[in-house]
């Protein structure tokens, strides 16, 4: 039975001079097995194996192939932690720019203090006296919302405004954190830079009253209660105001509806030094409150 199986396995050269098996007679080889089942054929692999040039090619194509999918994993983890961070702060920052956009819309803008853009705070006072102050301390944006003298009890706005020996009673609130956050700049441009809503800015007595070279409207200097205009030809002329009217030829308060243009510089914390860039928005907004 055996030579039988081996007549059938006899393969005969070709005109070439090669066996049909050639080709892959370098990996397979035919053995004999006896198993109870009787004599058969198996299939084993030669002795043939890699070259260490070979299994050097392959552990070097390995090694940049892992190095290059680790750098690619690494740069965008780092991307999307940076990401994460920024639409953190962005978030923060957006809902301090409408915490004030709110606030101005409502309230007045002070002119007590002579406005010199850009200013480093904003003063508001609401229509029923409180005062709003925004400004920058360290790399943080504080408000200080102003309320009662220490001891009367009644609405204030500064120590001047209570009885002698008392203070005006105020609560600071951070409004940024400095632990997420570091805000590099606040700025506040106020226009216009004079109040709109004081009629008597720029009134005269008589012509010593108006700038050089300008005439009052009135000459009673006998009576300071008579009050006038003095006239103009362009704004410069106006030293105390800033606004010379384009029809009268007049020097009245400028005739604008205040508004408020914020600007905050920063840079969110959390991410590596060389990450940390500074972002810079900004926002416009009115007072909705008109007197004239």
């Amino acid at each position: 039975m055996l030579g039988n199986n081996f007549k059938k396995l006899k393969i005969k050269k070709n005109n070439k001079g090669f066996t049909q098996h050639h080709f892959y007679s370098r990996w397979m080889s035919l053995s004999v097995k006896k198993s109870k089942d009787g004599v058969g054929l198996t299939r084993t692999r030669g002795g043939a194996g890699f070259t260490l040039m070979e299994i050097l090619v392959v552990v070097a194509i390995f090694s940049v192939m892992v190095m290059v999918i680790s750098d690619v994993y690494l740069l965008t983890l780092g991307a999307q932690r940076q990401t994460t961070f920024r639409q953190k702060t962005l978030s923060n920052v957006r809902y301090v720019l409408e915490n004030m956009a709110r606030q101005v819309r409502v309230s007045e803008i002070s002119y007590i203090d002579q406005i010199v853009n850009p200013e480093s705070k904003l003063d508001l006072r609401t229509q029923d006296g409180q005062r709003y102050l925004y400004k920058l301390t360290g790399n943080k944006i504080l408000l200080e919302v102003y309320g009662e003298c220490s001891e009367k009890k009644s609405p204030c706005i500064t120590d001047d405004t209570c009885p002698s020996g008392q203070t005006c009673d105020y609560k600071t609130y951070a409004l940024t954190n400095s632990e997420e956050l570091d805000v590099i700049n606040l700025d506040f441009y106020i226009n216009p830079e004079t109040d709109p809503f004081d009629l008597t800015k720029g009134r005269c007595n008589d012509n010593s009253d108006c700038s050089s070279g300008s005439s009052c409207s009135v000459d009673e200097s006998g009576n300071p209660f008579e009050l006038g205009f003095c006239g103009c030809d362009k704004d410069l002329d106006c030293e105390e105001t800033g606004y010379c009217d384009p029809d009268d030829k007049i020097c009245l308060p400028p005739n604008g509806q205040p508004r408020v243009t914020i600007a905050i510089g920063f840079k969110s914390k959390g991410v590596k030094a060389d990450e940390e860039k500074v972002i810079f928005l900004q926002t416009t907004v009115s007072s909705r409150i008109y007197k004239r």
